[in-house]
């Protein structure tokens, strides 16, 4: 049922039913939903409004799924930098234990290649899962020593360009 508007109700509805402004984030498509909506009210045979009203549904049903992709995104980058830290902090030891054999009377090449080769794979899956953290690429020239010299500086230099504040500039 239609409603009987005046000059200025009919004006207010082609207003709304135009879209006027501009709409730029999720709440202003919220607000041209209801503003829209709001036209459909007081004149539901109102195309234009009822055409704004679905384009303006749809806008803020995408924004949304796009916020709760973005959401999931986010916990689960969160998941696998915890599940990374977590990798170094078990490595940790096993790498203060190969640099202090470095130091014993008797070192044994082989052995601390082992030992050495072991903290590496546990820094090597902390960067698979999360290749953003930092952390994970400083910890590499500790390591290897002169065997993996090469794979130490590009990872430093790969966590200076992730995180520029972890070495002062020059």
């Amino acid at each position: 049922m239609a409603l009987s508007l005046g000059p200025r109700g009919r004006r207010e509805v082609a207003g709304i039913s135009r879209g006027r402004g501009g709409v730029r984030t999720a709440g202003d498509w919220g607000k041209a939903r209801d503003a829209f909506q709001s036209a459909r009210n007081l004149d539901d045979a109102n195309a234009l409004a009822a055409e704004g009203f679905a384009r303006a549904d749809e806008k803020v049903r995408a924004l949304q799924q796009k916020q709760e992709t973005e959401r999931t995104a986010a916990e689960s980058k969160s998941k696998s930098e915890a599940d990374a830290v977590r990798l170094l902090e078990a490595a940790r030891p096993v790498l203060d234990q190969a640099v202090r054999y470095q130091y014993e009377k008797e070192v044994d090449y082989a052995e601390l290649t082992r030992r050495a080769e072991k903290a590496q794979g546990m820094f090597e899956e902390a960067v698979a899962r999360a290749p953003d953290l930092a952390l994970a690429t400083t910890c590499w020239p500790r390591v290897g020593g002169p065997r993996l010299e090469d794979k130490a500086e590009a990872c430093w230099r790969d966590a200076i360009a992730k995180r520029p504040g972890l070495c002062p500039g020059p």
